[in-house]
């Protein structure tokens, strides 16, 4: 009988034992089963993020991921599936040598579907430029903007001398001795879409035949055309550092007319994101207006406080006026010399501007280059020691122009040179992302199923 106990007690025994490790089993088989779903999430979503667009890294760093891969597709279906592909190799386990290299998880993924995205061109671009404020931010520390910002102020206070540059422009073209000009130039300020004979290129231009005339066409660029829309609920702020800091990026990630650094589509892209022209010479004129009326400025102030070149106009007002028995031209007489004084000046300015030289802002006396007896010659450019240079210049018209309207501009030569480096036309900055949150479905052949979701911000 007391055999007969003790094989009931072991059996009671046996069962207990096996119950308790069959629930521990399944119990670290489903916690195997979560941290591994987990972990494959984490793993899988930034591989889809590592297969960014490596163009836009490369020249501009930035990291966004391009939706289409460079096929012809206009939904997010390519990263949900790189996603599943990632998620089931993460889950594949049949090499390793435990127990034979038996898969004791079989997990897999059927689907995964998009929650949320950023896109590239999302709320005018703002991605685009928190990625590059976050890079310049890095690149030169936050004791950079402060020298960046107080000679952006001073570059602005220079220029509030001139209520407007339409102003001055109107000044100098109602002038009456502004007529005898453009009978011996034509028409400085031209509108026509080429460089004409009557372009300002070619005043101040060493070789005008030879300027970029390249044309893009807008209406397949972010800046015009109707764009893919994201889901995300971001609504960034910038403030006047971060402004800075963007508008600085573009100065250093740009080419202008004096800097190639870069096979570029447009040549003059600094130009363009300051005109927004779609020809390149179109862009380089409407600057060089820019810089004449805002060398302009600054000639006939300094014009006005030299006393011996003033008084000099002065006189020679009062003799023209008295000559034509109306002394009270005068005055007029006086101002229309000054414009054209001062504006014969800044085609010298200009001119040295153009050359890779530098013009002082304010000038003195000593520093003035054209007589009254050459007012109507158009000089040679002239050399100083110090003053601002064409990048100088350049800086201060991008930081006039509204910043929603530069990171357009800056999209579309984004989208214009990774299509020509790819050779891929197809390529749009609004199918690329910067954000993405997906929902993965993930099964077990052991009969357990998962929903998980998981967010990956480049910010």
């Amino acid at each position: 009988m007391k055999k007969g106990y003790v094989t009931v007690f072991f059996s009671i025994a046996i069962y207990l034992c096996l119950s308790l490790f069959i629930g521990l089993m399944y119990g670290a088989r489903e916690s195997a089963l979560r941290a591994r779903t987990r972990e494959a999430a984490e793993v899988s979503l930034r591989s889809v993020f590592g297969e960014y667009q490596k163009e836009l890294w490369q020249e501009y760093n930035l990291i966004f991921v391009d939706a289409t891969y460079g096929y012809e597709t206009e939904s997010f279906i390519l990263p949900e599936e790189h996603y599943v592909g990632y998620l089931n190799e993460n889950f594949d386990e049949s090499g390793t040598a435990l127990l034979g290299g038996k898969d004791l998880l079989k997990l897999s993924t059927y689907y995964a579907e998009t929650d949320e995205v950023r896109l590239a061109t999302d709320n005018n671009g703002a991605a685009v430029r928190a990625q590059a404020i976050n890079f310049m931010k890095h690149k030169y520390a936050v004791g950079y903007i402060e020298e960046l910002f107080e000679s952006t102020e001073e570059y602005e206070a220079s220029f509030s001398l001139v209520s407007s540059q339409e102003e001055i422009s109107e000044e100098v073209l109602d002038s009456p001795v502004f007529e005898e000009w453009k009978e011996a130039y034509g028409e400085v300020f031209t509108k026509e879409r080429d460089v004409s004979l009557l372009s300002t290129l070619r005043l101040v231009c060493k070789d005008a035949d030879n300027l970029s005339g390249i044309s893009v066409d807008k209406t397949r660029l972010c800046s015009q055309r109707s764009l893919n829309q994201g889901n995300s609920k971001d609504n960034k702020e910038f403030d006047l550092a971060d402004n800075l800091f963007f508008k600085e990026y573009l100065i250093e990630y740009t080419n202008n007319y004096l800097k190639d650094d870069k096979d570029t589509v447009l040549s003059y892209e600094t130009e363009y994101l300051i005109a927004g022209e779609q020809t390149d010479s179109h862009n380089l004129e409407a600057v060089v207006n820019k810089l004449l009326l805002a060398r302009q400025a600054m000639n006939m102030a300094a014009l006005y406080k030299d006393e011996e070149r003033i008084n000099a106009v002065r006189g020679i007002s009062e003799v023209v006026a008295a000559a034509t028995t109306q002394p009270e031209l005068a005055p007029a007489l006086e101002a229309s010399i000054v414009s054209i004084w001062s504006f014969a000046e800044s085609l010298k300015d200009v001119k040295t501007l153009l050359n890779g030289g530098k013009v002082p802002l304010f000038k003195t006396p000593d520093e003035w280059r054209t007589t009254i007896k050459d007012i109507y010659k158009v000089g040679k450019e002239e050399e100083y020691d110090n003053g601002l240079s064409y990048t100088d210049y350049l800086r201060i018209f991008v930081n006039l122009v509204d910043t929603k309207a530069l990171t357009k501009r800056f999209m579309d030569i984004c989208e214009l040179n990774v299509r020509k480096w790819t050779d891929n036309e197809r390529f749009r900055l609004d199918y690329c992302f910067d954000k993405w949150a997906v929902t993965a479905y993930v099964q077990s052949e052991y009969g357990y199923q998962y929903t998980i979701k998981r967010q990956y911000d480049m910010e």
